[in-house]
């Protein structure tokens, strides 16, 4: 995004200042093609409209369905990149801005649904549910996991925790890592539970306790990721793992 790399382009820089992103700015269509849109700013940069950009319905699969050369179309910014000399506008966030209408209820510590987009050298790019762009940082994945596309594909929906909100860039921040952790420590603590035994029934006798055996160390135990939406259904596979030593992650 606009904030994390910044390098001397020039005009670039003075229109991520003249056209913020959220903006929303007139513009005219100059070309058409399947795939996506190329527009002029009014007294701005070209911008690419992309086809998944045009309409919160059903998705569109050409674009010169919808607009003509030479439309006049009002667009929101949402993203400029003066390092590589390119612009990315919405038709559908003109019209029905999330960001205005959901942002605040990404506080720090929420647990949130969200699809994968786009991957980029440092991050995940992400949408959450109601349309609110977001990232997952690749070292917020998962334990042991060197690369994001080893785990995840475009298009996968992942279980994520907040971890900051940025309302210059209107992007959230989100772990998948420590989500996991989160599911990790509700398996624990059920198997825990489920495997407490109850007080004696009137007349059982005691039974002798077991002897004490040597605790393994989780270091030597067997993992699996767990990527499971539905608490229950966590629940219940747990279940089935009480008989065995594993470490979930």
């Amino acid at each position: 995004m606009v904030d994390r790399v910044r390098g001397d382009f020039g005009q670039w820089h003075a229109w991520v200042e003249e056209f913020p992103i959220g903006a929303n700015v007139n513009c005219e269509v100059i070309d058409v093609w399947q795939v996506g849109t190329h527009v002029q700013l009014d007294r701005g940069p070209e911008a690419l409209l992309l086809n998944s950009e045009l309409t919160w319905d059903a998705p569109v699969t050409d674009a010169r369905t919808l607009l003509r050369k030479g439309q006049r179309i009002t667009v929101q910014v949402v993203q400029i990149e003066p390092w590589r000399e390119r612009a990315y506008v919405s038709l559908r966030r003109a019209v029905n801005d999330p960001w205005k209408q959901f942002s605040a209820s990404y506080k720090r510590g929420k647990t949130a649904h969200a699809r994968v987009t786009q991957f980029t050298g440092t991050d995940v790019e992400i949408e959450f549910e109601d349309h609110i762009n977001g990232f997952v940082p690749r070292a917020e994945i998962a334990r042991g996991v060197n690369r994001a596309e080893d785990i995840l594909e475009i298009g996968d929906w992942i279980e994520v925790k907040v971890i900051d909100r940025d309302e210059r860039t209107r992007e959230v921040k989100a772990s998948m890592k420590v989500r996991l952790e989160e599911i990790e420590a509700e398996i624990r603590n059920s198997l825990l539970a489920g495997e407490t035994p109850g007080p004696p029934a009137e007349g059982d006798e005691p039974e002798e306790p077991e002897p004490l055996q040597e605790p393994v160390e989780v270091q030597q135990l067997p993992r699996i990721l767990v990527v499971e939406d539905d608490k229950q259904q966590r629940l219940e596979l747990s279940a089935s793992l009480r008989t065995k030593r594993l470490t979930l992650w």
